[in-house]
């Protein structure tokens, strides 16, 4: 979850060893279901702007639509996807400030991250 590292370079990197272009495909697909499965979304639960739109409070029977708001789409492709597509980050970047940086565009990404850099290395 380095953010200086990303899957386009090694996938460039490994064009030439089969192998490791494998194993990189693998790896990719178990980070993908261990997302999936420890970080699901929320949309299973409902959300104040959620469908049927309230009723006016002042004119009962009269729907108002300005409560709902169309921008809580998430964006194209999951929070997964646009972080093996973004660009990395340069040499001297922090991970953690990062990460910090983006946990409001990518809130179940960034815990993933927090959580795998918690882990103390050898």
């Amino acid at each position: 979850m380095d953010p200086r590292f990303n899957y386009k370079k090694l996938k460039k990197d490994y064009a030439n060893d089969p192998g490791l272009l494998a194993y990189l495909e693998e790896q990719k697909v178990a980070l993908s279901v261990y997302f999936e499965q420890f970080y699901p979304t929320k949309s299973s639960e409902p959300s104040a702007n959620s469908f049927p739109p309230k009723a006016s409070e002042s004119q009962p029977g009269i729907i108002n639509f300005s409560d709902f708001d169309q921008d809580d789409e998430e964006p194209e492709g999951s929070e997964l996807e646009r972080y093996f597509d973004a660009p990395r980050a340069a040499p001297q970047t922090d991970p953690v400030q990062w990460w910090y940086a983006r946990k409001v565009e990518s809130p179940r990404l960034y815990q993933m991250a927090r959580d795998f850099m918690a882990i103390p290395g050898k």
